[in-house]
């Protein structure tokens, strides 16, 4: 999560002769169709690893990622989204994004927040927030609104500096009160705005794991049997693992960060995959319909082994 200034604008990589060529986003994309041409012969007196290296020096390398996104000059790993200024990782129909990371579907007006993810909106200095609104200085929220200074809240609204709540609304420290009561106990809270700070460092830092069970870290939804994880939803049996999530997930998931699809199975060592990918190994940024990729960088276009490897004609593409 880090941006360099050039003499030519921003880029994702540091100034350095690993890089043999910077192309902007729109110049990358008007020459991937050319990617394919620049296979190199494999030599069977190097190692793969050194073969590899030879090969991503040859090639020319997308300044930050981006795809299908207006406005977004200077946000790095972006698709389908707008309006958006420096953050990392935002995915599919997101807005108005600032200094912010891993933002996902339909998510809008976001500051400064982290793992914001499914129809969120107006969230500010806040993480692990998902089918919530109005959001500010709280973490693990799920399916709640007009939250500020809480932690592990699960479909509440109207509350202030709470923790561990479920359906409830109209609380402050956890204690309930008549709506008239709360609305001028919360106007006199939040003119003290320079407390702000203190009270979101002494938020409960031990987030809850909502139905999950036979899990270990925090922020786990409707997970099970999860050895080392930490903000997932519907991961099963996996081991070492951040930021995984989408509708259903299958097996032999490892050592894998900020993964989304549909289904997946067979990961590992993987960082940055989505949309219906499976069986990837130690690549990263695999996004669209991949599958038995290995070794593989900034893949965007359905993929299998055999694009990778050619075992055929003793070929290496990148």
């Amino acid at each position: 999560m880090v941006l360099y200034r050039d003499e030519k604008g921003l880029s994702r990589y540091p100034v350095t002769d690993r890089i043999w060529k910077l192309s902007s986003i729109k110049e990358f994309e008007e020459n991937r169709s050319e990617l394919i041409k620049w296979g190199l012969e494999y030599n069977s007196d190097k190692t793969f690893f050194e073969n590899f290296q030879i090969l991503f020096l040859s090639v020319e390398h997308q300044r930050m990622l981006a795809r299908n996104s207006e406005n977004c000059d200077y946000v790095d790993d972006v698709i389908d989204s707008a309006d958006s200024y420096l953050s990392f990782a935002v995915i599919i129909d997101c807005s108005n994004v600032l200094y912010s990371f891993l933002v996902k579907e339909n998510c809008h007006d976001v500051v400064n927040s982290m793992n914001v993810l499914n129809n969120c909106s107006y969230i500010y200095m806040s993480s692990g927030i998902m089918n919530s609104y109005n959001i500010f200085y709280s973490s693990n929220c799920l399916d709640s609104s007009d939250i500020w200074l809480s932690s592990n809240m699960l479909n509440c609204t109207h509350c202030i500096m709470c923790d561990g709540l479920e359906s409830q609304k109209y609380c402050i420290e956890s204690k309930q009160y008549s709506k008239s009561d709360y609305l001028d106990k919360k106007e006199a809270l939040l003119r003290d705005k320079e407390s702000f700070q203190k009270y979101r460092n002494n938020l409960n830092k031990q987030l809850s794991n909502f139905w999950s069970e036979n899990v270990s870290w925090n922020a786990i939804l409707e997970s099970s049997d999860i050895e080392n994880g930490a903000y997932l939803y519907r991961v099963h049996g996996w081991r070492n693992l951040i930021m995984v999530a989408w509708s259903e997930w299958d097996k032999e998931i490892y050592d894998t960060i900020i993964a989304w699809a549909y289904k997946a199975d067979n990961m590992y060592g993987v960082t940055l995959s989505w949309l219906n990918s499976n069986d990837i190994y130690c690549s990263y940024s695999v996004w669209i319909n991949a599958s038995y990729v290995f070794y593989v960088i900034f893949s965007i276009l359905v993929l299998t082994a055999f694009d990778v490897l050619d075992c055929k004609t003793n070929h290496i593409v990148f």
